[in-house]
């Protein structure tokens, strides 16, 4: 996302509301995925698929495999674009393996640095480079990219949702909702511009002296978010399914990351929103059958 380049694909001719819009549907669902982890325990999965969890798995597994492909794309462009040097893909394909087999316990303390660094880079971007943006209404791309972004998520939420208070989902879902705004407006004021390059934050960046740290961001972003994919594609983990899992990302990265954004982000999305949709059936049937169960006593 801090590339622009998400925003730029799916917010492409959209105004203002279109980014509400999303950022409310991006806050509704991790409300309710986060509700889902705190009633199965953190069986998030499960609870979804039922009985047929083992293709549910299969499901998030592929669509994990294409975000880390994204993921490692990215990186390449990235080199490319700052260095301008082939072999970003393999380099970040390496750290993320041996982020995974020994340093995810830091995962998250270098993901809670990244976060203030990444927001204070955006700010300043936006105080110099930010300009009023006008469009339609737009609705079917903001609801691809909600899905995407709410169900890849709140899948991987299953680790702190269980241990959630009642009342918590709805808190962290209003927090998400305005946060999400915030930070599609700030990229969209700034890439106004250059939505058609390949990574727009950065090419604004080119004329302040945030570059260098821009794209330290983007990296920090990149490995942390591939880190997560690799975990979640590779399902049950063995000794040679991250090396595998990440051959053939590395494989479909080379299909480019524009390429990636544009057409396999919106097939992510559109599955994913078949799951919120099949999670939320879950949620309603389970709490008719309580009701009427209820009833009956």
């Amino acid at each position: 996302m801090t590339s622009g380049k998400e925003i730029a694909v799916f917010f492409k001719d959209a105004n203002f509301l279109s980014i509400h819009f999303c950022s409310l549907l991006i806050g509704v669902s991790a409300t309710l995925f986060l509700y889902v982890g705190q009633i199965s325990n953190g069986e998030i999965t499960s609870f979804i698929f039922g009985k047929h969890e083992d293709y549910g798995r299969i499901i998030v597994s592929i669509l994990n495999l294409l975000f880390l492909s994204t993921m490692l794309g990215a990186s390449e462009t990235l080199a490319m674009e700052m260095f301008h040097f082939k072999g970003g893909g393999l380099i970040a394909s390496s750290i993320v393996l041996l982020v995974y087999y020994g340093g995810s316990r830091y995962l998250k303390g270098v993901a809670y640095l990244l976060t203030p660094l990444s927001v204070g880079v955006l700010i300043a971007l936006y105080v110099l480079k930010g300009q009023p943006f006008q469009g339609e209404f737009r609705i079917l791309l903001p609801l691809t990219y909600a899905s995407l972004n709410s169900a890849s998520s709140g899948l991987y939420s299953k680790s702190y949702s269980a241990g959630l208070k009642r009342g918590d989902p709805f808190i962290i879902g209003g927090l998400v909702t305005i946060s999400f705004t915030v930070i599609f407006m700030v990229i969209k004021s700034i890439i106004v511009e250059n939505e058609n390059v390949n990574i727009p934050t950065l090419s604004v960046a080119m004329d302040t002296n945030l570059a260098i740290i821009l794209s330290v961001v983007i990296l920090g972003a990149i490995i942390t978010s591939a880190v997560c994919n690799l975990s979640l594609a590779i399902g049950k983990p063995s000794s040679l399914k991250p090396i595998v899992t990440l051959s053939i990302a590395l494989l479909i990265s080379s299909f480019g990351f524009n390429d990636l954004i544009k057409y396999a982000y919106p097939f992510i999305g559109a599955v994913y929103a078949l799951i919120i949709v099949l999670t939320l059936h879950r949620v309603i049937s389970m709490k008719l059958k309580v009701k009427f169960k209820g009833a009956y006593l």
